[in-house]
């Protein structure tokens, strides 16, 4: 502890580590909060709206073109010994219609199209992939909880019989070795139960995590 700080001295550490009450969400609901919120599939999305308006760009090329153009400025003109110089300015409307482009129209829509469609199967993929990391993480909790929930039993348990073999000590039906013995079974049995607990909170946190919202 005192490496991974890089403090010199002593380090306490205080507190406890009781973890909140929290049930998984229903696999229902997780998945559409996940589907809603994690990044990669919000990404994703973005650009297959991108992807949309590629092709919307792409199929515009072999359609007639309406630009307005206009250039104003000064000129000087100098032909042999005349000069003259001016406002010069012009305005005009121009009619574009590609009637034939070696099929270049057809073909970057067709790569555009395509693109879109291979983010499509990105996406579909990734939402695979996201339900089966809800699924894990609905499962991680509930195990979790059940071992911690197990565990806290087995701490009781201790507790009572390290009290019967201390009062036994004192009325000199136990032995000193008895004693210790229970209180070793104690000990172990709540730093199993911390660790637990350590795991329980870490599947919280991975649930909120594959459900995109983590730190909310």
């Amino acid at each position: 502890m005192r490496y991974i700080l890089a403090v010199e001295g002593d380090v306490d550490v205080q507190g406890g580590l009781e973890p909140p009450a929290y049930a998984a969400p229903s696999f229902g609901d997780a998945i559409r909060t996940a589907l809603e919120r994690r990044p990669e599939l919000k990404e994703i999305r973005h650009r297959k709206k991108i992807a949309d308006e590629l092709i919307s760009v792409a199929q515009a090329d072999n359609k007639p073109h309406l630009d307005l153009t206009g250039a104003y400025g000064y000129r000087r003109l100098d032909v042999g010994g005349a000069s003259s110089d001016g406002l010069l300015w012009n305005a005009g409307i121009v009619l574009k219609f590609p009637f034939f482009d070696g099929l270049k129209t057809r073909g970057k829509v067709a790569q555009a199209t395509s693109d879109r469609t291979s983010l499509e199967i990105d996406e579909a993929k990734l939402a695979d992939a996201v339900a089966l990391e809800v699924r894990e993480a609905i499962h991680r909790v509930e195990e979790s909880r059940e071992i911690m929930n197990s565990l806290t039993g087995t701490v009781a348990q201790a507790e009572r019989l390290l009290a019967m073999a201390e009062k036994g000590y004192e009325l000199g039906v136990k032995i000193r070795l008895e004693v210790e013995d229970a209180e070793l079974n104690l000990l172990q049995a709540r730093n199993n139960l911390a660790r637990a607990k350590r795991d329980f909170l870490t599947t919280k946190v991975a649930m909120e995590r594959v459900q995109g919202i983590l730190g909310e």
